[in-house]
């Protein structure tokens, strides 16, 4: 986190893949907005609709989206009965199974990069998670 942003920084993922898991909610089984925003172009959230699943973690379909690298973007959760979109969850990292880790965060700030194979074409993946940087 730093005083210009303050989410939690996070490993870069890979711009080419078919969904992200977030992280991890309170709330099970239940009806979230996912926002993410593009800060490089201080562009409005893009909102996806999710379901947190029995065990509260939130994955969103990044089918129809696709991120610049290297650009700088906002992500958070919140309740589909939110009054606004600044209602944030609070957020615990899918790779902070061990629990002894409470750490929560309302946001992260995540990068997407490219990932070229051998064969200079483009690595595609099925799934990736937000990670801690």
């Amino acid at each position: 986190m730093s005083l210009c942003n303050p989410c939690q920084n996070t490993n870069k993922l890979p711009a080419c893949l078919d969904t992200l898991v977030v992280g991890k909610i309170d709330s099970l089984d239940t009806a979230v907005y996912v926002y993410v925003q593009n800060n490089t172009l201080s562009a409005p959230p893009i909102r996806f609709d999710a379901v947190s699943d029995e065990d509260g973690y939130v994955e969103i379909d990044m089918g129809l989206f696709e991120p610049m690298p290297n650009h700088s973007y906002e992500i958070w959760i919140t309740l589909v009965t939110a009054k606004n979109l600044g209602c944030k969850e609070d957020i615990q990292p899918a790779d902070c199974d061990n629990p002894y880790i409470t750490d929560t965060y309302t946001c992260f700030t995540i990068r997407f990069y490219y990932v070229d194979g051998e064969d200079l074409m483009r690595t595609y993946y099925t799934s990736q998670t937000i990670t801690l940087a």
